[in-house]
């Protein structure tokens, strides 16, 4: 019989919902080893090998032969060594190659559990967690909260990345299929920008986002689902179900790192849009704070009902 290898681990839900916080806290785990994002377009191609046409790539039974194989050597870590001449040419390339490389075997070595940590992996956390048997937390935010920090980002998407994926349009986006190709068609303008408001940007995408998210509640009801609020506010008690559900030792020097990032000495609103130590209680509800109540109630009025599957009307 083969080697027993360990278990996967995958952070993944909205984007904006604190899922780099939460990978970065399990990661801090010795037991663990970090992959930051292996589904982002300008991904590390030494961690996964695949390459990516679409933002929220879809990948299930009928497409997974082009993708398989990377994914096994990501959860064997097994570094993709890709031969270029940046390897020859840029010494400080070659270093992080190294680093990277020397990551990989020794976290290999030590039998540690591949974390990936990837919000847009969302559409394809099934596959993932069906082929590779992963432990799955997924994370989930207000809409109010997510459009803000979208806002924020000036993050708009491109929604033909859905339309263009007939297998995701077939399988999960297709009950919202008029929708969003009414959305496209009133986004897309001559000479580039955007028909559309972030906020409406925001508002649909959350929407389709969680819609999938409310299936996979469903579908597989031993995944873990926390809410980006929940854990703002009693984030010791929060991680340490987080670690107890995924079978991790709640260290004290786990549990010192996550009162560092999330005690009420950091900013309450973060410094900059990736920093990770803030005030996580006054954090979860600056939306409140920076946003118009116009505003909010056009959110409220784009995603409907579905924001009841996750959030009641007195947390508006």
């Amino acid at each position: 019989m083969g080697k027993v290898l360990p278990k996967p681990i995958l952070v993944t839900g909205s984007h904006r919902s604190g899922s780099t916080w939460v990978g970065r806290m399990i990661g801090a785990s010795p037991q663990v080893a970090y992959i930051h994002e292996p589904f982002h377009l300008d991904h590390n191609l030494g961690f996964c090998g695949a390459q990516w046409d679409y933002w929220f790539q879809y990948i299930c039974a009928d497409n997974e032969a082009q993708y398989r194989r990377f994914f096994e050597k990501t959860v064997r870590l097994q570094y993709n060594l890709i031969p270029s001449w940046k390897l020859v040419n840029d010494a400080e390339y070659r270093r992080k190659v190294q680093g990277d490389r020397a990551f990989f075997a020794k976290s290999r070595a030590a039998g540690r559990r591949p974390l990936l940590k990837d919000p847009i992996a969302l559409f394809s956390a099934d596959w993932l967690a069906t082929r590779f048997n992963m432990d799955v937390v997924v994370m989930i935010r207000h809409p109010a909260a997510f459009a803000y920090s979208l806002k924020k980002a000036g993050w708009f998407h491109n929604f033909r990345h859905f339309l263009d994926q007939p297998l995701l349009m077939r399988d999960h986006l297709h009950p919202f299929a008029a929708e969003i190709e009414e959305f496209v068609a009133g986004d897309e303008v001559p000479g580039g920008g955007h028909g559309r408001s972030i906020l409406e940007h925001a508002a649909l995408l959350w929407k389709l986002i969680h819609y999938r998210i409310a299936t996979y509640r469903e579908q597989f009801p031993h995944w873990q689902f926390v809410r980006h609020e929940d854990l703002s506010l009693e984030p010791l008690a929060g991680f340490q179900q987080i670690f107890d559900q995924l079978g991790l030792d709640f260290s004290d020097t786990v549990q010192r790192k996550i009162t560092d990032y999330s005690n009420e000495k950091n900013p309450s609103v973060e410094p900059s849009l990736f920093a990770l130590k803030r005030n996580s209680k006054a954090n979860a509800y600056t939306w409140k704070e920076k946003l118009s109540a116009e505003e909010i109630a056009f959110i409220r009025a784009q995603v409907g009902d579905w924001s009841d599957r996750f959030y009641r009307a007195e947390e508006w």
